[in-house]
């Protein structure tokens, strides 16, 4: 059951034109991959990430920020509280297997202390935004799901769990760019001065589901990220 505040964010995400709640995933039908997904209210649809107009997910990426950027200073200290600090994912992977975390320094070409170069968290972000939790009609995103995860991070952070959530199926760095340079375009900011902020918060989000998998004892998803860091290590060169 959503807490009190997450219930208000979801009236507010309703009132800037996303429907928000009583969504019920329903695999009833597939059509290249889509998931049909049904409420009491709407019908939408998952898309793959092939089809996502990249520019407007960034429009709409900005509008969402905005709103959860409109909150109540209570309603942000409740996030802000309940958001760990990349310092503890830092501090974690190197009690949990310091060789470890040595390789790891080595693949992505940074020391685990650069992340902590990171800017000042300044945005209240969703948190798990990838192509699932979106809703689209006629390509145009109409719902947003599973608000559980908000977090106070940067501006970056949605942006980049989606992009490293779509390298999984498009392993292509120049597709990564092109996605990434429309996004931003989108959200109208400039890419050039955020090149290193880009691939710290992905070497972030990369670390923070490294050490989350180590702590399960998950050796499957350790496999997998360890696959995913060794992929984000060869990005570097193109945005830094």
């Amino acid at each position: 059951r959503l807490i009190e505040f997450e219930k208000k964010i979801q009236a507010r995400l309703q009132r800037a034109g996303y429907m928000t709640e009583e969504f019920f995933v329903q695999p009833f039908s597939y059509n290249n991959g889509s998931i049909v997904v049904l409420s009491k209210e709407i019908i939408g649809e998952t898309i793959n990430y092939d089809d996502i107009d990249y520019y407007d997910l960034g429009k709409n990426l900005f509008k969402i920020h905005s709103v959860l950027n409109d909150l109540s200073v209570s309603l942000k200290n409740e996030i802000r509280m309940k958001t760990k600090k990349i310092s503890y994912y830092v501090a974690k992977l190197s009690n949990l297997n310091n060789d470890l975390a040595k390789f790891i320094e080595n693949k992505l070409h940074i020391n685990l202390i650069d992340l902590l170069k990171l800017s000042t968290p300044n945005c209240i972000s969703h948190g798990d935004f990838h192509k699932d939790n979106l809703i689209f009609v006629d390509n145009k995103i109409i719902g947003i799901l599973d608000l559980e995860s908000l977090r106070y991070t940067n501006i970056f952070f949605d942006m980049c769990y989606l992009l490293l959530d779509s390298a999984v199926i498009d392993d292509d760095e120049n597709i990564f760019i092109k996605r990434l340079f429309k996004i931003i375009k989108g959200y109208n900011i400039d890419l050039n001065k955020h090149y290193e902020e880009i691939y710290l918060t992905c070497c972030c989000i990369e670390i923070e589901s490294f050490v989350y998998a180590l702590a399960v004892s998950n050796k499957i998803a350790v496999n997998r990220i360890i696959s995913q860091i060794e992929w984000l290590g060869g990005l570097k060169k193109y945005l830094i």
